[in-house]
């Protein structure tokens, strides 16, 4: 495809090209025949203010730019590219972020003697509010925040789940023995 006297929206910082919306947020891509063009800056402009108004945690540190390409043969965009959104990403500022749900985990005795009655692990589902739409994440094992953006809130369930099981299945499938055995199940 050939682009002649248009203007594109460039991200600088991840050498990026708008190509559309999609669920709730902009994507980027490498300049193909799917980046967006505009018949003047202005409308490019336009089309910048209109990304970071979506709110969308994908542009918190994009750095746009209305791009001039007075002539440049760009490379058909493949059919077959994977779904790159579903994915989750860690994200880096976690503030505005509320726990949502996490499940409780076995304390041990001398804790209950102490009065704590409930301890929670770093697993937790979580959500962010940005203007009336919420976006979801969860908090890994790891420690790490991770959400897949707008509409991404059945893929950190999924993951939210995935935690708990791998961190659960160990400690239920463990062999029933020796009473004296350390690992017969104590959870602690």
């Amino acid at each position: 495809m050939l682009i002649e006297n248009k203007w594109v929206v460039y991200d600088q910082r991840d050498d990026a090209y708008y190509t559309g919306d999609r669920e709730g947020g902009p994507i980027f891509e490498s300049l193909n025949s799917r980046v967006r063009v505009y018949k003047s800056e202005k409308a490019a402009k336009s089309a910048i203010r209109y990304i970071y108004g979506t709110g969308s945690e994908r542009v918190e540190f994009c750095d746009l730019r209305a791009v001039y390409i007075e002539h440049e043969d760009v490379p058909d965009a493949p059919d077959d590219e994977p779904d790159k959104d579903s994915e989750l990403r860690e994200v880096t500022d976690p503030s505005g972020w509320e726990d949502v749900f996490a499940c409780a985990k076995p304390i041990p005795n001398s804790a209950q003697q102490l009065g704590q009655t409930v301890s929670f692990l770093n697993i937790r589902l979580c959500r962010k509010t940005i203007g009336n739409r919420e976006i979801f994440g969860v908090y890994a094992a790891d420690g790490k925040l991770y959400s897949a953006g707008l509409d991404g809130g059945e893929i950190a369930l999924k993951r939210f789940l995935e935690e708990y099981y791998n961190y659960l299945l160990p400690r239920v499938s463990r062999q029933s023995g020796n009473p004296t055995n350390p690992e017969r199940g104590n959870v602690e």
